[in-house]
């Protein structure tokens, strides 16, 4: 058993949800196998579930930001604005279907949406955790951020190159415009260097080709 399966198959155990854990498994890794998937792939739910374990001790509810971690992409469409939004509500339906409360439906939904990037979390500390486990590829080395920047571009190949550099500069301009790319003191002391490399990854945009 893969490393991914096992870990999702330990969370709906802790849950006491078994029941149809091994086809909703399958059905998350079809969606993350989509074609058009270059970055936003099962291999991204399991960089974030690699962060999570890290900090899994500072979370409020772990288990709800494990399981929003699962679904966080589980729908992506590059021609719509409103990814987070029908993930969040994937995510609901099926916990809903496995008999999970109220309570932990809708803190999943609101750490769904906080990967959505464009909200104030400053008053949910598990928010801001997810946000920074998401936002975690900033972290990495030069030569795997630069692969992550031709990853999201293949995803938008459809979109006119000039127009995806103003974009997505635009984008990344948001980031390094707040005060931090990261909520948490343990992102920004573990990635250091995070916002010189945003600054970098809009640097080169300048020198995308088709």
């Amino acid at each position: 058993m893969d490393k991914a399966k096992f870990l999702w198959l330990a969370l709906c155990a802790r849950l006491d949800v078994q029941r149809d854990s091994h086809q909703i498994y399958r059905m998350l890794a079809d969606r993350y196998a989509e074609p058009h998937r270059k970055y936003h792939t099962l291999s991204h739910v399991e960089q974030c579930l690699n962060e999570f374990v890290q900090v899994r001790h500072l979370f409020k509810d772990p288990d709800a930001a494990e399981f929003a971690i699962w679904f966080h992409d589980a729908v992506y469409n590059t021609h719509s604005s409103i990814n987070e939004e029908d993930s969040a509500k994937l995510a609901a339906f099926i916990a809903r279907s496995l008999s999970l409360p109220n309570s932990f439906i809708d803190k999943v939904t609101t750490l769904i949406l906080a990967t959505k990037h464009d909200s104030d979390l400053q008053n949910n500390t598990d928010a801001q955790l997810l946000a920074d486990i998401d936002l975690s590829i900033f972290g990495q080395t030069r030569e795997v951020i630069n692969e992550y920047e031709k990853q999201i571009r293949a995803e938008y190949d459809w979109v006119d190159l000039k127009v995806y550099i103003r974009e997505r500069s635009r984008i990344l301009h948001f980031l390094i415009n707040k005060s931090s790319i990261f909520y948490t003191n343990f992102f920004r002391n573990k990635y250091t260097e995070a916002t010189k490399e945003v600054f970098v990854s809009i640097n080169n945009l300048q020198h995308l080709t088709k």
